[in-house]
C-alpha cells in the first residue's frame, strides 16, 4: 500500500512480498549453530543509520568535522530521502550522500548543494584527445 492509501501495482506488490519474506531469514545460512543459541533474522538485525544533514554554500568545508558540530543527527533516513526525493528541491540542487563511520557511531552525512551539478560529458564535449572536460 502506498502512502496516499492506494494499492501497489502488482509487480510491485510481488517485488515488496518477496522483499519481506527475505527479512525473515537468519542474518546467516549456517547448519551448525550451538545448541540454545538462535541466529536473529535480517529484519530483528537491522539498524537504521543514523545522519545529518545540512545544506551547503560554495564557501563551506563538510569535510572537517567541525562544521557538523552543529547539525542534529537523526535516525529516519528512508522518511528523509522518500521526503527529498519527492520534493521539487530534487530538481533544484543535488543530494550528495556522504557515507561517513566512527567505531563509536555509525552514521551517514547529507549535504544538499545550493549550487548546480555539473552536466556529465557528452561526445560532443570531449576535447580533440577524446578526454572529457576538467570541471
Amino acid at each position: 500500500m502506498l502512502a496516499s492509501g492506494a494499492a501497489l501495482p502488482a509487480q510491485l506488490e510481488t517485488v515488496s512480498r518477496l522483499h519481506r519474506v527475505a527479512l525473515t531469514r537468519p542474518v546467516a545460512e549456517t547448519g551448525h549453530v550451538p545448541a540454545g543459541m538462535e541466529l536473529p533474522t535480517l529484519d530483528q538485525a537491522y539498524l537504521a543509520p543514523r545522519y545529518q544533514v545540512a545544506e551547503t554554500t560554495a564557501s563551506d568545508d563538510p569535510s572537517a568535522e567541525s562544521w557538523w558540530e552543529e547539525a542534529e543527527v537523526r535516525e529516519d533516513l528512508a522518511g528523509f530521502l522518500a521526503g527529498f526525493l519527492t520534493s521539487r528541491g530534487a530538481t533544484e540542487r543535488p543530494l550528495v550522500v556522504l557515507g561517513w563511520h566512527r567505531s563509536t557511531s555509525n552514521r551517514s552525512r547529507t549535504g544538499c548543494g545550493s549550487g548546480t551539478a555539473p552536466t556529465p560529458p557528452t561526445s560532443s564535449s570531449m576535447d580533440s584527445a577524446g578526454s572529457p572536460p576538467t570541471w
